[in-house]
């Protein structure tokens, strides 16, 4: 897996000698791979006087998105971004000895991000980017289990000239929500969602 990767990264960078990103409209796509962090869930249960927590882990998942932006010059860039992220829970999560959740976590993005390039040759430009948005985040389990809360990403990579219209990134960003409370039959159950998430990624320039 590393020689394919390094072996990629070669050929991108010989395909994209003499090739420069252009300033205006973009569109491109990501595709990769998305890791949950553990995080806690707190459950308040019908007829239960106090709540209890567990802890939860992810398994390694696949991200998919889409993305039309717009390049400023100046080494910025500003786009909007769709993305779904789908995983699953790595074991169950019980409280007081009863199953409660096992199953597929499914997540809809949306976001503003801006991205700043750092110019390291005519072809070759690191970025720096963070955005703000909304989450979407739905545990399926028998039953659908869903909330909406703010979220925020930050990341950086790689990006490498193909031609004068492609660019290939390869990136990684990390992911947060605020607050969520999934709201079920006689119970909820309070979290927050973050994840790690690697990717390549494709722009095309539209002018």
């Amino acid at each position: 897996m590393r020689k394919f990767i390094f072996v990629l990264i070669a050929a991108s960078l010989f395909l994209a000698a003499g090739y420069a990103s252009a300033e205006g409209l973009y569109v491109g796509g990501n595709l990769g791979a998305t890791l949950g962090n553990d995080s806690p869930f707190t459950f308040h249960v019908a007829g239960y006087a106090d709540s209890a927590s567990a802890d939860t882990e992810y398994d390694t998942g696949l991200l998919v998105g889409g993305r039309l932006g717009y390049d400023l010059g100046g080494n910025k860039r500003i786009e909007g971004e769709v993305s779904y992220y789908k995983s699953g829970l790595a074991r169950n999560i019980e409280f007081a000895g009863s199953h409660i959740l096992t199953g597929d976590l499914n997540i809809f993005t949306f976001f503003f991000n801006g991205f700043y390039d750092i110019k390291a040759g005519p072809r070759v430009k690191p970025f720096l980017g963070a955005g703000i948005g909304i989450m979407n985040i739905e545990i399926q389990d028998g039953v659908s289990l869903h909330d909406n809360a703010f979220a925020f990403q930050m990341g950086g990579g790689l990006g490498v000239a193909l031609n004068e219209k492609l660019t290939l990134d390869f990136g990684y960003k990390y992911l947060a929500s605020t607050d969520l409370t999934f709201k079920g039959d006689g119970y909820s159950i309070d979290s927050k969602y973050s994840s790690n998430n690697l990717y390549l990624g494709l722009r095309y320039a539209v002018k």
